[in-house]
């Protein structure tokens, strides 16, 4: 039998036109909204909350498996870009890339890409799950 590990998340708390908190397992909250009309921009959307979580999802992973070959980051930043297709309903992202800024000392350009790709292909959930539905693509810039 499969290991199992229940995720649990609050959304509500609803005001204004459209805006809501969202709350996982630690006190910090996030503010959910959409932009005028329909909301007020008080928030993130739905959309970007995605966006943001591949993001972190994947720059976590990377940092984990850097920092198990010894490797010191400095600092690593990732812009997330999305297409979104808009002339038909849902209207969902068919297309992101990412790109990564890393800084650090004595940084190669083939343990980087060694980390993305086993990011992508084995370690982070996100991508694993937005993968099979959207086309990500990804490229990098060392300092």
């Amino acid at each position: 039998m499969d290991a199992i590990k229940i995720l649990k998340v609050e959304v509500g708390k609803a005001k204004g036109k459209m805006q809501l908190t969202g709350k996982g397992h630690s006190a910090s909250t996030v503010a959910i909204d959409y932009s005028s009309p329909l909301g007020e921009d008080n928030g993130f959307t739905p959309i970007e909350l995605l966006m943001i979580s591949l993001a972190g999802c994947s720059i976590h992973t990377i940092q984990y498996i850097l920092g198990k070959s010894g490797i010191k980051v400095d600092d690593i930043n990732v812009i997330v870009t999305g297409q979104r297709r808009m002339n038909e309903h849902p209207t969902i992202l068919t297309r992101m890339e990412l790109e990564y800024q890393i800084r650090g000392n004595n940084l190669s350009a083939s343990a980087f890409e060694k980390a993305i790709k086993e990011a992508e292909e084995r370690i982070c959930p996100v991508w694993a799950m937005l993968d099979e539905g959207i086309e990500i693509e990804w490229k990098y810039t060392i300092n």
